[in-house]
């Protein structure tokens, strides 16, 4: 159930826009300037509800990441911009009520369904960025987190330990604990 509420939430704005673009909100708004408070308001809801869909995330089972199994890291924020704005346009582009339903729910089912990160863009705004992970595995994984990472070692723990030898010394592999929230998504939590 979390993990749908994830995905309504990050869908929220594709509703946004279509209600500012429709002004269905209140249509008898005949200045630019109440149409705008009107509009930044409906985008300030929708950033509250990414909000709650970010305290939802410590909620989710706790596991351990061990960042000496990590290969390759890349930034993924741009890729899923590129996914938005596809939303948006689609967003603009609907016509009525009906259409809008369909779509919605439709990309409701498809994002909920497919292994996708759950990019909210308010995530963004609270200071979390994404990260395709490659581990040496061959396993690619997305992790959220707030840190930046350019290599394994930036994964700092916030919560986490790192593995000790039998005879007291620390050995380099440093365990993160993160948030599952399906089996290719995981976000640093911190608790």
């Amino acid at each position: 159930m979390k993990r749908f509420f994830l995905t309504l939430f990050s869908l929220s704005y594709f509703i946004v826009i279509y209600l500012v673009k429709e002004h269905i909100v209140l249509p008898s708004l005949d200045t630019w300037w109440l149409q705008l408070l009107v509009a930044i308001g409906l985008m300030i809801c929708a950033f509250l509800l990414g909000y709650t869909g970010l305290l939802l995330c410590r909620y989710f089972e706790r596991i351990d990441l061990d960042i000496s199994t990590i290969e390759s890291i890349e930034a993924a924020n741009d890729n899923y911009l590129v996914n938005y704005i596809g939303f948006f346009l689609i967003a603009t582009d609907m016509e009525d009520g009906v259409t809008l339903t369909l779509v919605f729910l439709f990309l409701l089912y498809l994002v909920f369904k497919s292994n996708v990160s759950y990019f909210n863009p308010a995530f963004l705004v609270f200071g979390y960025k994404f990260y395709i992970i490659t581990t040496n595995l061959k396993t690619r994984i997305v992790l959220i987190t707030k840190q930046t990472v350019k290599k394994p070692q930036d994964i700092l723990p916030f919560s986490g330990k790192e593995d000790q030898k039998e005879d007291g010394r620390k050995n380099r592999d440093i365990i993160v604990q993160v948030r599952k929230i399906n089996e290719y998504v995981f976000i640093q939590w911190k608790d």
